[in-house]
């Protein structure tokens, strides 16, 4: 895989862990901290993790 198709995987990665974050964030407040916000927590600490691993140890500018 190319480096750009490596950078495109690892952005949305990290995007579909922002969006675990704020769907997180809404239930704590919105809906009073539902049983589920754990795993949701959970999956967007894996997204992290993997969307680091996809960008490896590639230097800024890069």
């Amino acid at each position: 895989m190319t480096s750009q198709g490596k950078r495109w995987i690892g952005d949305g990665l990290a995007i579909a862990a922002i969006l675990c974050s704020l769907v997180s964030l809404f239930a704590l407040f919105g809906m009073g901290a539902p049983r589920w916000t754990t795993q949701l927590n959970a999956l967007a600490l894996v997204l992290i993790a993997f969307a680091a691993r996809t960008r490896g140890n590639r230097l800024p500018g890069s």
